[in-house]
């Protein structure tokens, strides 16, 4: 009974955590301190992620002017449980961006 327990909670813990990841890219020499970011916002996906959403992220109109010099892509562990839940349909990612 309980090494069946532990296995179960080993499979949830692989299952909550497989997946999650952030991609960060930068545009010339990044700030001496990180600020929050001007752009922080949940992108929608679908069919594992191979179908975006309509939404394109323009940084000019988000930055007004100013350069982007940081993008990021996260995936978390709660974004790959709505994946699980949803047998892979939605899938959410959320996409920062950081204007100088």
């Amino acid at each position: 009974m309980r090494s069946s327990l532990i296995m179960k909670t080993c499979l949830i813990s692989t299952l909550l955590c497989e997946g999650c990841y952030t991609v960060t890219a930068y545009r010339g020499n990044p700030p001496a301190e990180d600020v929050r970011p001007d752009f922080d916002e949940r992108q929608d996906f679908y069919f594992y992620g191979m179908f975006p959403s309509a939404r394109v992220i323009n940084t000019r109109k988000i930055c007004e002017g100013r350069a982007a010099h940081k993008y990021q892509t996260t995936v978390t562990s709660w974004n790959v449980l709505a994946s699980i839940v949803t047998l892979g349909f939605y899938f959410p990612r959320t996409a920062r961006v950081w204007c100088v």
